[in-house]
């Protein structure tokens, strides 16, 4: 993902889970987390975001981003708090101006997925 957050603006990664509009989304109930992998020079936060169906949103920050590729695991019983996992519409990556230090706006963000195979 190339970011350039000047001005506020950001930058997102999207899975879209539902690209037609027409579904509930996926089911992710079934899984016991998300794993993803994050590295950028620039970028110290990144905000992951998960919609469900209903219109929720569950939002988490993933710091101290560095630019050595690092794993991380977002359990789904603390999503399943805030969103319905039955109904999961996207999940976004985004890197806005709260991501980044002053003079850091403009720089590219890796994103590696797992942990999405469906039981």
């Amino acid at each position: 993902l190339n970011f350039d957050v000047r001005n506020n603006g950001f930058a997102a990664v999207t899975i879209n889970f539902d690209p037609t509009g027409t579904t509930n989304g996926a089911n992710l109930s079934g899984l016991s987390k998300l794993i993803f992998g994050v590295k950028s020079g620039k970028a110290k936060t990144v905000k992951v975001e998960i919609d469900d169906a209903d219109g929720k949103r569950a939002v988490y920050y993933v710091t101290q981003v560095s630019s050595t590729q690092k794993y991380y695991e977002l359990q789904t019983a603390l999503a399943a708090q805030s969103v319905d996992l039955t109904k999961v519409k996207r999940i976004n990556f985004v890197v806005d101006i709260n991501s980044i230090n002053p003079g850091d706006e403009i720089d590219s963000l890796e994103l590696e997925i797992g942990g999405l195979q469906f039981p």
